[in-house]
């Protein structure tokens, strides 16, 4: 049986661990909050980008030949899955994985018997369970979730 002396060793424990799960809460908000200004601040970029394109398909003439519009039978999939570094997050890698798995299914299963399905993984997590996976990994790349540049954008869209 427990002295006293153990039980105020254990409960102050507790109370030290609640304390770091409270701080390590406020910080996650506030980087959850810092990522959801900077996705709202990207959305009339994203709206004009959306503008600009469906002008420039609604003038080009029937008989000019663009490659971009063009349908044709897709052969090769990649898909970017983006994931934390970190695994403080819930079941938010969890889900993603289980949504990757169920969209490829869904859309590629074709490509997905072919192997010509890969995935370029942003975040370490993605990567540590996939890695193990009978699934492509084209790249991963852990640092470009840290801290989101243009330099790295222009960098990630060099390399697809």
């Amino acid at each position: 049986m427990p002295n006293l002396k153990d039980i105020r060793i254990r409960i102050s424990s507790v109370i030290s661990t609640k304390q770091i799960t409270s701080a390590m809460k406020m910080v996650s908000a506030a980087k959850l909050r810092k990522t959801q200004d900077a996705i709202i601040k990207m959305r009339p970029y994203v709206n004009r980008l959306q503008e600009i394109m469906g002008e420039v398909t609604a003038t080009v003439q029937d008989d000019v030949e663009i490659s971009y519009i063009k349908p044709r039978p897709v052969n090769k999939v990649l898909i970017i899955l983006v994931t934390s570094n970190k695994g403080l997050c819930g079941a938010f890698n969890a889900n993603l994985i289980r949504q990757l798995y169920s969209y490829i299914q869904e859309h590629y299963p074709e490509q997905n018997e072919k192997g010509n399905v890969h995935i370029y993984c942003i975040g370490k997590k993605g990567y540590d369970v996939l890695k193990n996976r009978s699934i492509n990994i084209y790249k991963h790349e852990t640092e470009y979730i840290e801290s989101v540049t243009y330099e790295k954008s222009v960098m990630l869209a060099e390399s697809l």
